[in-house]
């Protein structure tokens, strides 16, 4: 019913072309093929935004609002021309990217399991993702990612949680997987939005 209600809103008062973040032109010096790669990752986090807003842990739950609130707040300064669409684009993909080192240190302090947060991530990822990207309809690919979520939470996480807490070598492999060599890369097709010196502060939306 959410997203039924969510489509509905959409339809009648939305742009189905110029949104929040596709509406952002691309520095002159980024081509049609990286642009492609970073709209991908910009949909991967919107699907693990999503996953992570049910989480039992308050930061992680919350952790997307950073992205959320910067994406609308510099949308609002590129079309009044107080920054650049690249600079709209280089802080969108900082605020993307802070999550996993906020991960590390509650991994690092063992403040938060990191079952349930690897297992929400491949779930997003491998499977509501794949599903929404194959033709499937939101509420078919959600219905059945969270089928996975629970299932997973019931059965996988638990010995997973076990397995990794009581073995320093596990738990040193899957800290450094999730939250450095995953995201470093994955986010490597970023780094077209950071390589130019020469920044188009005259980019913006009219």
């Amino acid at each position: 019913s959410t997203i039924s209600l969510a489509r509905l809103i959409t339809e009648n008062y939305g742009d189905k072309v110029k949104r929040t973040t596709n509406s952002m032109p691309y520095p002159r010096n980024v081509t049609k093929a990286e642009e492609k790669l970073v709209k991908n990752l910009y949909a991967q986090a919107q699907f693990h935004a999503v996953i992570q807003a049910i989480c039992e842990d308050p930061t992680a739950s919350f952790m997307p609002i950073l992205a959320i609130q910067a994406a609308p707040l510099l949308m609002t300064l590129v079309r009044k021309g107080k920054i650049g669409s690249y600079w709209y684009h280089r802080i969108y993909a900082i605020s993307l990217w802070l999550p996993f080192a906020i991960y590390w240190w509650r991994f690092y302090l063992r403040t938060i399991d990191m079952g349930e947060i690897y297992w929400s991530a491949n779930v997003a990822r491998l499977v509501v993702l794949k599903l929404r990207f194959s033709g499937y309809n939101q509420e078919f690919a959600w219905a059945v990612g969270f089928f996975f979520l629970a299932l997973g939470f019931e059965y996988l996480c638990p010995p997973f949680n076990h397995m990794v807490n009581n073995n320093i070598y596990y738990y040193c492999f899957f800290l450094t997987g999730y939250t450095i060599l995953g995201p470093t890369y994955d986010k490597r097709h970023y780094l077209p939005l950071f390589r130019s010196k020469n920044v188009d502060i005259r980019s913006h939306v009219d």
